[in-house]
């Protein structure tokens, strides 16, 4: 009796520190909703939801690494928690992690909870939204390739990274891009930087390494 009565006790506690967390979630105060759903995570780990409910604040702070850890966690304990694919496909997402994400959309779409754990019009939204995760990795993966390819055209016409090409046994000495060459180059490279702000507002991290590629012109 003394044990259950402490295993009540920490449930309870554990539940009051995830209400908590709820308040400071909706008031914008990630960082210590993060704090509280820790606090009940660590008194009743067995818990998904707490999981879930971290995740949601981490991706939030664009912790998305984070994100993705608790919400796997939470899918592994219980698969059938569509929201946890979710979380995870859209912090897959924002990483520029394609297929992962792919997959985590399709597992929540494949999901589906009975009446008696989750509401239809609930899975309904939830499933809209890894539909729409799934147009969005399709458009991130378009744009990532486009800009790849503009770039890998400009720097040809700058003769940037090219090797130099065989003729008749003998090297053939690559030429000297013209002004002409250079305006050519800077308009591809100015078409892939705007593929890649595209990519940018579904993968926050896909920018850079082009801007990097483009300054080395």
């Amino acid at each position: 009796e003394i044990q259950e009565a402490e295993v009540q006790a920490r449930l309870s506690e554990a539940e009051r520190l995830k209400q908590r967390g709820n308040v400071k979630y909706n008031t914008e105060d990630y960082s210590s909703a993060i704090k509280l759903y820790s606090r009940a995570i660590r008194l009743v780990p067995a818990n998904p939801t707490y999981l879930l409910n971290r995740a949601a604040a981490f991706i939030m702070m664009e912790r998305f690494e984070d994100a993705i850890a608790d919400s796997t966690s939470a899918t592994t304990t219980n698969p059938m928690l569509v929201k946890g694919y979710l979380r995870a496909g859209r912090s897959m997402l924002a990483l520029g992690l394609c297929s992962s994400a792919r997959e985590q959309f399709q597992k929540c779409v494949w999901t589906r909870p009975g009446r008696d754990v989750m509401n239809p019009k609930t899975l309904e939204r939830i499933h809209a939204e890894a539909h729409n995760g799934l147009r969005q990795v399709i458009s991130l993966e378009t744009h990532l390739r486009e800009c790849d390819s503009l770039l890998r055209q400009a720097q040809n016409v700058h003769g940037i990274g090219g090797d130099s090409s065989k003729e008749g046994g003998r090297k053939k000495k690559s030429r000297r891009p013209t002004d002409v060459d250079k305006r050519a180059s800077q308009i591809l490279a100015s078409e892939a930087l705007k593929h890649a702000e595209s990519a940018a507002a579904l993968a926050t991290g896909s920018i850079k390494p082009v801007k990097l590629r483009i300054s080395g012109m």
